[in-house]
């Protein structure tokens, strides 16, 4: 069977005690949000709850486009950062099977595989890491600035009156977060915390142009998905609001990426924020029923396209072995004619 590493050194005595860790936090964790989404559906009634198909269908089909964005912001880091033009065939198994790892508490296994994977395409393994973190950090401020247009509601500016203010803090801090000179420094820093030589080359204000769009793309498929899922449950008399519902999910998948630090893919985590916040736009019975859907839409998405870069990251290991077996019988063939030739 073929290796991408053929040197896999065994788990040490401390890594397991890590690991066994690491599990016991997400067991925990996961037993006090299921109580607390317990608590909140007590008095739910989901006699009336509806479904149209159709809707469903919608929001299966939007949320892949989400993953594109993402292999695009990706490629697009890359060849800022390395130098490097990435194929279609060698960026969506870079891109989507790291996404196994999302299982695996902690961001470890995610990071560790797509740095290995990108080191195999030829990219240095400090600029790898540092694509990983830029790649996880623009959608993280961007989601974060989409998420603060919540604070303008009215509904939650009668509760909250300092809500605009604290939005236009967070537009600051986002627009100088991603000022080059800034997000650099802070890049370069997680990179000497993790022992690591600081970036190659510092991205300019252009080079974030399209990882910029991407990831704002990215949250528009999320939350076109979990609008649709949102519509597929409310009765047909009333519609969801879209704009705070791109903003709801923004929000809520930005929690969850601090919450996949401690259960798998932010489980429990995702959807103990998500209820209470969507039940604000559609209601709980509706909420409920979104939040389940598309932690199932994206375990589906998230497996499926993992597994399409799986069979192209095989059927590349198989062209590429084939391409050296032929190399080397063109070599041996070549000595062989320079043997059976007669010497002058």
């Amino acid at each position: 069977m073929t290796t991408l590493d053929p040197e896999i050194p065994a788990k040490s005595a401390r890594s397991r005690w890590t690991t066994a860790i690491k599990w016991a936090v997400a067991i925990v964790v996961l037993t006090f949000v299921t109580l607390a989404v317990r608590r909140q559906l007590g008095d739910a009634d989901f006699s009336g709850l509806t479904v149209r198909p159709m809707w469903l269908v919608a929001a299966v089909l939007s949320l892949p486009q989400m993953y594109f964005a993402i292999a695009l912001s990706e490629r697009s880091l890359v060849d800022t950062l390395a130098q490097k033009r990435l194929t279609l065939a060698e960026l969506l198994p870079a891109a989507w099977i790291p996404m196994l790892g999302k299982f695996v508490p902690g961001k470890v296994a995610a990071a560790g595989t797509a740095v290995v994977l990108l080191k195999r395409l030829g990219v240095p393994a400090t600029t790898a890491v540092g694509v990983f973190l830029l790649l996880d950090a623009m959608p993280l401020m961007t989601g974060t600035l989409l998420g603060g247009g919540l604070l303008v509601d009215p509904a939650l500016r009668e509760q909250f009156p300092a809500a605009p203010w604290l939005l236009v803090g967070l537009i600051v801090v986002g627009l100088v977060a991603l000022s080059p000179p800034v997000f650099s420094r802070l890049a370069n820093g997680t990179l000497r915390l993790l022992r690591r030589p600081p970036l190659p080359r510092v991205p300019g204000p252009r080079d974030y142009v399209v990882p910029l769009v991407m990831s704002l793309v990215q949250w528009l498929f999320n939350g076109l998905a979990v609008w649709c899922a949102a519509m597929a449950f409310l009765p047909e008399a009333d519609i969801a609001a879209l704009p705070q519902t791109i903003c709801v999910t923004a929000l809520v998948m930005c929690l969850s990426y601090f919450g996949a630090l401690v259960t798998p893919s932010g489980l429990g985590v995702r959807e103990g924020v998500f209820i209470p916040l969507l039940t604000l736009l559609v209601g709980l019975p509706a909420a409920t029923a979104t939040a389940v859907f598309m932690r199932l839409n994206h375990t589906m998405v998230e497996l499926v396209l993992s597994s399409i870069g799986l069979v192209m990251l095989r059927g590349s290991l198989v062209e590429t072995q084939r391409h050296k077996e032929a190399k080397d019988r063109k070599a041996e063939d070549e000595v062989d004619r320079e043997k059976a030739s007669p010497s002058l």
